[in-house]
């Protein structure tokens, strides 16, 4: 996993390629660790990710609908899908217009 590893006395930097335990394990007095961009780039995407599925899951209200025996499992899944795809559909405008993300999207 690629690293930037600082000098703590110059400021240099370097890109090293640390095995994982390297990386989480890593303890120098002469440089400190940050992330590598790649690392960087996958923690960014999951953190979108993350606050799109965790709001899109938390807009549903506590009250699921009740069972019906006069309806199949399948048009309760379907219900569920479309309105799950309704909110992200709402989740994923609202991110576009959210200031974090301004000058990012076409």
């Amino acid at each position: 996993m690629e690293a930037i590893l600082v000098n703590n006395k110059t400021g240099q930097r370097r890109v090293e390629d640390l095995s994982l335990e390297e990386y989480y394990y890593f303890g120098s007095k002469e440089e400190h660790l940050t992330p590598g961009h790649p690392e960087i780039f996958r923690k960014e995407i999951e953190d979108v990710l993350k606050h799109l599925i965790w709001g899109v899951i938390h807009s549903f209200p506590s009250d699921y609908p009740k069972t019906d025996l006069n309806i199949s499992n399948e048009t309760v899944k379907q219900d569920a899908a479309k309105i799950a795809l309704e909110r992200l559909r709402d989740k994923i405008d609202k991110i576009l217009k959210d200031k974090k993300y301004e000058g990012l999207f076409i």
